[in-house]
């Protein structure tokens, strides 16, 4: 649970400071790695790190393409990465209530897995 709660903590951070944003994966790579998780906070763990990397690199992929189309991209990719942000949110609580329920939950969205 706290590898999705912890994703959620550095978003938020991520907005107020405008740094800690890109370090959302990073709970779900402490928790992976602890020796005394267990394997239902292994997998969640990975989960959530799997799903928080492919928002990071959606977000620096629009950003890209932002900038290669001399900015005049960014008045697309800027409300539909706020949208993108909002579904992660949503799936990221639907993630961080399975876990706390004890049960098993795959993002729908994930690039690595």
């Amino acid at each position: 649970m706290w590898s999705h709660l912890g994703a959620i903590l550095a978003n938020v951070l991520g907005y107020i400071t405008g740094i800690t944003w890109v370090l959302t994966w990073l709970p779900g790579f402490i928790i992976r790695g602890s020796a005394s998780a267990t394997d239902f906070d292994r997998r969640h763990a990975t989960e959530s790190m799997n799903f928080q990397l492919t928002m990071l690199l959606t977000a620096v992929a629009g950003t890209l393409l932002g900038v290669l189309t001399l900015f005049i991209g960014f008045l697309v990719i800027v409300p539909a990465l706020i949208i993108i942000q909002i579904v992660g949110l949503v799936f990221t609580m639907q993630a961080t209530v399975a876990a706390s329920n004890l049960k098993e939950y795959r993002y729908p969205i994930s690039i690595l897995s």
